[in-house]
């Protein structure tokens, strides 16, 4: 396990940052002076809040996501952006700017963050949607978690079991987003090669029979969280879907990554 996954374990940390003002301290200062980071391919990223270290570990250093990735790649929808670090992460391993997509988040200030990546990048064809990605049919306004840890933001404001409290909860509310009426005004009447989620619980609702955008899908990157949307709940879901689990990539007490292709 990298340092800052481990530093993210330690309830002293979270106490150092929350009770003390330091999340809010480093990431003033990393506002100002933001860290720039290129990959191999040249697609550059930045990190500018303190749990983006966290996630660039995941995302780049831990080869969770690389692993499964295909080098060949159209079309694909983050779901859950965050920062954008996976949009960086597929432009890398493909090597093509050229790639077309929605990259999705309900938290504004991470939708920010994931503009200014695919702007960086030359991502034209990617683009970046702020709203909840909800249950088909959905188009009410919808309420929305921000956690002062920015990584585990989500619809529901509960924080992984056996982990340290992370700082508040912030109640916003924001669109409701229906991913298939999006990618048909944005990417057009085509596959999506590569769906790639991870919304803290809210694959449940989501990732259902009846959610047609799922028809065009043909591999599937799911992080499931046990504690809301339990492993097995969500393979059984899939797999009346037509979509088997070719492999895991990440298995943890409470929460792992999934790779799931169309049968």
């Amino acid at each position: 396990m990298r340092l800052a996954e481990r530093l993210n374990k330690l309830g002293i940390v979270h106490v150092l940052l929350n009770r003390l003002g330091l999340r809010y301290v480093i990431t003033w200062l990393l506002h100002r002076l933001p860290l720039a980071r290129r990959l191999p391919s040249g697609a550059k990223y930045r990190i500018r809040h303190v749990e983006s270290f966290i996630l660039a570990s995941e995302v780049f250093g831990s080869g969770v996501y690389a692993t499964a990735m295909p080098s060949k790649l159209a079309t694909f929808v983050d779901i859950g952006c965050n920062t954008g670090y996976f949009c960086a992460l597929v432009a890398d391993i493909t090597g093509s700017r050229g790639l077309r997509g929605l990259a999705i988040d309900a938290n504004p200030a991470m939708y920010d963050e994931t503009r200014w990546l695919l702007r960086v990048n030359g991502l034209d064809g990617v683009i970046a949607v702020n709203g909840l990605a909800a249950s088909p049919g959905e188009t009410r306004d919808a309420e929305f978690f921000i956690s002062d840890s920015h990584i585990i933001s989500s619809r529901f404001p509960q924080g992984e079991p056996g982990l340290p409290a992370k700082g508040r909860w912030h109640r916003i509310v924001v669109p409701s987003i229906d991913i298939e009426t999006l990618w048909l005004r944005h990417v057009g009447d085509v596959p999506c090669e590569l769906a790639k989620i991870d919304i803290e619980g809210g694959e449940a609702d989501l990732v259902v029979p009846q959610n047609p955008f799922f028809k065009r899908v043909d591999s599937i990157l799911l992080e499931w969280h046990d504690w809301i949307a339990p492993r097995a709940e969500m393979t059984r879901q899939l797999e009346t879907m037509g979509f088997t689990l070719v492999s895991t990539l990440e298995d943890l007490p409470t929460r792992g990554v999934g790779l799931y292709r169309r049968q």
